[in-house]
């Protein structure tokens, strides 16, 4: 998928996220959408999980230098989301080391 046609809200939105992860979010977002829209809830789970992994490898990135590469199973994914959480606090803001990895962990479990 081609981030040229992204509408420009979204684009500037996106514009701080490397091109490694943005084609994916976006992908894996509107693919949750259309599910939840269509009432297809099992396949809105699995682009839940996909949505989770890509924004997982971001935080991965941001916070700790590199990241799980894409297409590799992150093998517990609870684990990994709290190696973000105990991550020092230079490495990267409240945000990125604490609510997010719990918010992604959350919806990684409901899914």
């Amino acid at each position: 998928m081609s981030t040229r046609s992204l509408n420009p809200i979204l684009a500037t939105a996106l514009a701080k996220v490397p091109t490694v992860f943005r084609a994916k979010l976006v992908q894996s977002y509107l693919d949750l959408k259309k599910n939840v829209t269509e009432t297809r809830y099992d396949a809105a789970g699995l682009a839940a999980g996909k949505l989770c992994e890509v924004v997982h490898r971001f935080l991965q990135q941001k916070v700790h230098g590199s990241f799980t590469p894409l297409g590799t199973k992150i093998n517990n994914y609870a684990d990994e989301c709290r190696r973000l959480t105990t991550a020092s606090a230079t490495s990267g803001n409240e945000s990125e080391r604490v609510v997010l990895p719990r918010a992604l962990l959350f919806l990684y479990t409901m899914r």
